[in-house]
């Protein structure tokens, strides 16, 4: 383990709410995860070598002004659950990604990369393009989990973008994950990986904002119109334990082939909710979701638990306990 607050890199959270006022510790930063990313005597982990460590940061907020590639086997991990938070400075390049996990540049897969027990934060005032997310992987994989104990607050920037790159990405595992991703039509969690790639997420709760903040106003309970949780297009996922709140829709279902599912159990859908499960009416995926020990949003009963797309189908509204596929 390298203790990113000891010398050589003494990095500290010196951000208070102010850019001018702090230091940019991307290079210290940087510097520490291109050396756990050596491999001593360039021999492969698959013939006797090993690669990659876990960097521990601080306590406090730090902010970073450029985007940080970790390198295959390298995890960057917190000082407690969330007493660490990696602050996207305002300058950030908006078409750049913030953290390239497992480094998509290698054209390679990437095992052992994990981010934990911290929080990622975006001013919420500053936008970024439709193909910059805070977290961004092609590679990443094999990992349990590959994000553990993280919120990420991206706001006006997607929140995780997964997708299929090098190595396939055979499995792929999230645990307790928050996101707040407040943009419109902007998903904040987009998993576009093969088709043969289990991906499993335990614990997930989306959010996204309220139309007003003012606890007398009628819209305080309303969502910002058209913002998703996340979309789910490439893979095999197990969603469990997924909670959402002030968010439009929680899950878009649009498998871009007829192979990739979707299994949603153990779930809640929380107030503020427009719409719990989509399921877009895509030919390609019928038959190809199945729902389970779901409870619907009580305090909102024109919210469907599951808004089904599908030619001639009927949406379902309510609890779901025994499954149903779809």
């Amino acid at each position: 383990m390298i203790d990113l607050s000891a010398p050589p890199y003494c990095v500290r959270g010196d951000w208070f709410g102010n850019d001018a006022c702090a230091t940019d510790w991307w290079t210290a930063i940087q510097d520490a995860a291109n050396c756990a990313g050596e491999n001593p005597g360039g021999i492969s982990p698959d013939y006797g070598g090993c690669e990659g460590d876990t960097l521990i940061l601080p306590k406090g907020s730090i902010m970073i002004g450029h985007p940080l590639v970790l390198p295959p086997g390298v995890s960057l991990q917190g000082s407690g659950n969330f007493a660490t938070t990696l602050v996207v400075k305002e300058s950030f390049d908006p078409s750049r990604h913030f953290i390239d996990l497992g480094d998509g540049t290698r054209h390679y897969a990437a095992f052992g990369n994990q981010i934990k027990n911290m929080i990622l934060w975006n001013n919420p005032n500053v936008d970024a393009a439709q193909g910059a997310a805070m977290v961004y992987t092609n590679n990443t994989q094999d990992t349990d989990p590959i994000l553990d104990n993280v919120r990420v607050m991206g706001y006006k920037r997607r929140c995780i973008w997964a997708e299929i790159g090098f190595g396939g990405a055979s499995i792929a595992k999230f645990r307790q994950v928050t996101t707040a991703c407040t943009k419109p039509n902007l998903p904040g969690v987009l998993l576009d990986y093969g088709e043969g790639t289990l991906i499993h997420f335990d614990g997930f709760e989306p959010c996204a904002g309220r139309q007003s903040n003012d606890p007398a106003s009628p819209l305080y309970n309303l969502p910002i119109p058209g913002t998703i949780g996340m979309v789910m297009k490439g893979g095999i996922l197990r969603m469990e334990r997924m909670h959402p709140e002030i968010v439009d829709t929680c899950l878009l279902v649009n498998h871009k082939t007829a192979r990739c599912f979707t299994d949603v159990d153990w779930s809640t859908i929380g107030g503020g909710v427009n719409a719990g499960i989509v399921f877009m009416g895509n030919p390609l995926q019928k038959g190809r979701l199945r729902v389970a020990n779901t409870q619907c949003n009580a305090s909102n009963p024109s919210c469907p638990t599951v808004l089904n797309g599908q030619s001639g189908a009927v949406s379902i509204f309510g609890d779901i306990v025994d499954p149903i596929r779809l």
